[in-house]
C-alpha cells in the first residue's frame, strides 16, 4: 500500500461520524467482517510503526512500547503473528516492548 492511499485510507476513516461508526458494527458471528477489521487495525497499527521510525530521539532514552491484547489470541492466527512481527520490528528500532505477560 503506497503512502497515498493509506493518507486516503486515514482522511476516509476520520470522516467518519460517530453514528457511521455504530451503524458499521460487525457481528463476531461474521468472519469475514471480523477479519476485515482486524486486517484494517493490523495495517493501520504498521502505519503507526512505519511513522515512529521517523522519530529520532536526541537523547540515547529508549522509547517503550505497551502492547495490549487478549489471552484468546492464539497463536498462528492472522492477528497474533502480525502483532509479534510488528513487535519485533519495534525491538528492532531499540523500543523496549511492554505486555502484560499473564494469562487473560
Amino acid at each position: 500500500m503506497s503512502n497515498i492511499d493509506r493518507k486516503e485510507r486515514h482522511i476516509t476513516m476520520s470522516k467518519k461520524t460517530s453514528t457511521e461508526t455504530k451503524s458499521d458494527s460487525v457481528s463476531l458471528a461474521d468472519e469475514e467482517g471480523v477479519k476485515q477489521i482486524l486486517m484494517n487495525s493490523v495495517l493501520g497499527l504498521w502505519d503507526v510503526v512505519n511513522n515512529l521510525t521517523r522519530l529520532k530521539p536526541s537523547r540515547r532514552d529508549r522509547y517503550r512500547v505497551t502492547i495490549f491484547g487478549s489471552a484468546r489470541a492464539k497463536a498462528g492466527t492472522f492477528g497474533y503473528e502480525e502483532t509479534k512481527r510488528a513487535a519485533a520490528a519495534l525491538a528492532k528500532m531499540g523500543c523496549d516492548i511492554i505486555t502484560g505477560g499473564g494469562p487473560g
